[in-house]
């Protein structure tokens, strides 16, 4: 007897610092592009330095105690970079690098925890996680990779999900929707949880 082979198509998010849109913002403009070279090697180093042991600690503080802190602010001109947090000019990309990982690792776990939470009603307009992934950067040495403490700031998580067809958050609003058909449907999406 044959079994049929089932096609099924997925869809991977991946949380990559290097291209997370809004938060590599500076001066209210999104880059566009990823770190150059040399500011990936800071970050690269500053991890390497085991700065990134304490950092994201520092991160936490800042970010609970002023909720309008972001990435940006880590930069030489702006609030926490340069002398101004405690190092040298030169660190202040390394450590918006670091930033802006931290952002990035905090809205995959928070997802992560979501998908976990709302687990019973995946598969019913709720895609079903199959599985987080962890792949390593290709600028990472062989050797390193095997620093489990330090290999989770040196790679890019994700989230491998179920494709549900349909429309696309980006599609919402339309400008013939009702300003209040939002609100509506995303009441009825939390009721059912």
């Amino acid at each position: 007897m044959k079994t049929a082979k089932v096609k099924q198509h997925g869809v991977l998010k991946l949380y990559d610092r290097r291209y997370p849109g809004r938060i590599r913002q500076a001066n209210g403009t999104a880059a566009a592009t990823a770190p150059s070279v040399a500011e990936d090697a800071a970050y690269r180093t500053f991890v390497r330095q085991g700065k990134m042991d304490v950092f994201p600690l520092a991160l936490k503080r800042i970010y609970e105690t002023d909720p309008e802190a972001c990435a940006s602010d880590f930069l030489h001109n702006h609030r926490f970079g340069g002398a101004s947090f405690g190092g040298a000019e030169s660190d202040s990309m390394a450590r918006f690098e670091a930033a802006t990982w931290y952002e990035c690792d905090q809205h995959f776990k928070t997802e992560l925890k979501a998908y976990k939470q709302l687990e019973r009603l995946q598969g019913n307009g709720i895609p079903r996680l199959y599985a987080h992934v962890r792949i390593p950067y290709d600028a990472v040495p062989q050797g390193a990779r095997d620093d489990t403490p330090r290999d989770q700031f040196l790679c890019v998580h994700g989230l491998l999900l179920e494709d549900i067809p349909g429309p696309t958050l980006e599609d919402w609003p339309t400008s013939d929707m009702a300003p209040n058909m939002l609100k509506i449907v995303a009441q009825g999406a939390a009721e059912t949880i």
